[in-house]
């Protein structure tokens, strides 16, 4: 009860062949509203100069038992992948640091490092892709914080890793990544060139459904050697 599956022929937004893929959709209840308590990042990571923001002041949310099954899940997922030598930033913690326009604090830019079908559904405002970033990194970004973020932060994860790594950029990775921004309440807009607001964001799969009640979990029915071939060719 609450949710409903809902299926369409793919339209032909971005990449080869998307026209003729099915997009499955599972959409939830409006989420409640009320006070919530978010797990804190875990201790040893570079997470200290976020910790004194405290949290969004645009509102509280609670979680029905269902959306606290979900963020479980999330944080069980994370938490077999993080590295703690990969720093982070809490979805929490990242939407004070928007809403704070007046701490001083050094700039950042948000990186979304998914493929260009699943930005097109959706994006956290203000982001750019990791194409962009990096053609732009010596004439924009090249003395600026980013935070990345995929669908729940392994290849952000990853991503992080390799600009410290390589460039020595003072890199995060959102933890949870765009499952834990909604969960957070964090807005979402239509990736698709419009830029307006949207309840809809992109999970890969039926396993990575676990956005907030009142987001639209939508994914593609995509080969998995066409993400593995992703991955090892144009993530690297």
């Amino acid at each position: 009860p609450g949710t409903t599956n809902a299926r369409a022929r793919g339209r032909g937004s971005r990449g080869a062949g998307s026209n003729a893929r099915a997009i499955h959709v599972l959409r939830s209840i409006a989420p409640e509203r009320s006070s919530t308590g978010a797990r804190p990042p875990s201790p040893g990571r570079r997470t200290r100069r976020f910790a004194s923001l405290g949290r969004p002041t645009s509102g509280k949310m609670s979680r029905s038992p269902e959306d606290a099954r979900r963020a479980a899940e999330i944080e069980r997922m994370v938490a077999e992948f993080s590295s703690p030598s990969v720093p982070e930033i809490t979805a929490d913690a990242l939407m004070a640091e928007m809403l704070d326009a007046g701490t001083g604090n050094k700039p950042y830019v948000l990186v979304d490092v998914r493929t260009a079908d699943e930005r097109a559904v959706s994006s956290i405002p203000g982001s750019v892709s990791s194409a962009e970033y990096e053609s732009d990194f010596d004439a924009k970004y090249c003395d600026e914080r980013v935070v990345a973020y995929c669908t729940i932060g392994y290849r952000s994860g990853k991503y992080v890793e390799k600009l410290i790594e390589e460039k020595g950029v003072d890199a995060y990775n959102l933890r949870g990544s765009v499952l834990a921004w909604t969960h957070a309440g964090g807005e979402l807009v239509d990736g698709g060139g419009s830029g307006a607001p949207t309840t809809r964001v992109h999970t890969f799969g039926k396993k990575w459904a676990l956005a907030r009640s009142g987001y639209d979990s939508v994914w593609f029915n995509v080969p998995v050697v066409s993400y593995v071939n992703n991955l090892l060719f144009k993530r690297r």
